[in-house]
C-alpha cells in the first residue's frame, strides 16, 4: 500500500492491496482537499496535506485494513479506473 509520501508499499500482513486507503498529498487536481480515486480495483482517497494529520490516516487505513480483510467491504466499481463521479 502507499505511506502517507504516496511511496508503493506491500501490506506486510498478508502481501495483497487493500481494497480501499486514504493518501496524504501534497497537491490534488483543481485545488481540492479531498480526491476520490479507483486505481486498479482499490478505491483511494487522496486527502491534501493540512486537512489530515499522518496519524489519522494511518489509524484509518488500520480500520480500512480491517473491514477488507473481514470480508464487509464490498466494492463495486465494475472494473472502473479513474474519478468515480466519471463512472456514469
Amino acid at each position: 500500500m502507499a505511506d502517507a509520501e504516496g511511496e508503493d508499499k506491500q501490506d506486510e500482513t498478508d502481501g495483497e492491496r487493500p481494497a480501499a486507503r486514504f493518501e496524504i498529498r501534497d497537491e490534488l487536481p483543481g485545488g481540492r482537499l479531498v480526491y476520490p480515486l479507483i486505481v486498479n480495483g482499490e478505491m483511494v482517497w487522496l486527502v491534501l496535506r493540512g486537512h489530515m494529520t499522518d496519524e489519522l490516516c494511518a489509524s484509518v487505513n488500520e480500520y480500512l485494513r480491517h473491514i477488507v480483510d473481514s470480508g464487509m467491504w464490498d466494492q463495486q466499481d465494475g472494473g472502473f479506473t479513474g474519478d468515480p463521479r466519471d463512472a456514469g
